[in-house]
């Protein structure tokens, strides 16, 4: 007959007893988002990395506009040689217009933390789209002036006097060709003292 056994004399030792980690079969999920609304400001260059750099860029932007603006107005019908060059400086005078205007209230609403609300948002992003529109619609009109301009340099003619046809104003072709030049080299420059980060912002 099987004797009793007595409980309180039985010892187990714990810490020598073999033990099994369970790793769990399910890793952490690493998510990363795209942030396509700063993606649209860098694209429009309403994502202003140095305010002051930013407003002197707009500044001066802001008198070639209107400088362009003076001389295609005033010199209308001064280029019977190629009507379009002043309609060209008109048109693009007022596009550039448009577009300095969108870009500095959006920035500023941008730098003030205004677009954290729906409304200042959706605003950021319909200005953002819309200088997207106009900088391609300017590059196609740049294209186009670029050809109104080049192609008659050999054939126009400054002195009212001679053939009517081949006549151009002076100042308005000679500053037609420099708004064009300049029109190529700006976009860089521009885009450099937008987004360049010469500080960080506080």
């Amino acid at each position: 007959m099987a004797q009793p056994i007595d409980i309180n004399s039985v010892s187990v030792d714990i810490d020598n007893s073999p033990t099994m980690e369970i790793q769990s079969p399910i890793e952490p999920v690493r998510t990363q988002t795209t942030d396509y609304s700063e993606i649209l400001r860098r694209l429009a260059g309403i994502h202003a990395a140095y305010v002051p750099c930013f407003t002197i860029c707009i500044s001066l932007d802001f008198l070639f506009t209107m400088m362009t603006l003076v001389v295609g107005s005033a010199n209308i019908h001064g280029c019977p040689l190629e009507p379009m060059i002043p309609t060209y400086l008109v048109v693009s005078s007022v596009f550039n217009l448009l577009s300095i205007v969108l870009s500095t209230v959006a920035c500023t609403c941008h730098l003030r933390g205004k677009d954290k609300d729906l409304t200042g948002f959706f605003f950021v992003i319909f200005a953002s789209i819309a200088i997207i529109i106009i900088q391609l619609f300017r590059f196609i009109w740049l294209i186009l002036g670029t050809i109104w301009v080049f192609k008659n340099f050999n054939q126009v003619d400054y002195n009212p006097y001679n053939t009517q046809s081949m006549y151009c104003q002076a100042g308005l072709y000679q500053y037609a060709m420099l708004a064009i030049v300049f029109q190529y080299i700006t976009p860089l420059i521009s885009c450099c003292c937008k987004n360049f980060p010469f500080r960080k912002q506080t």
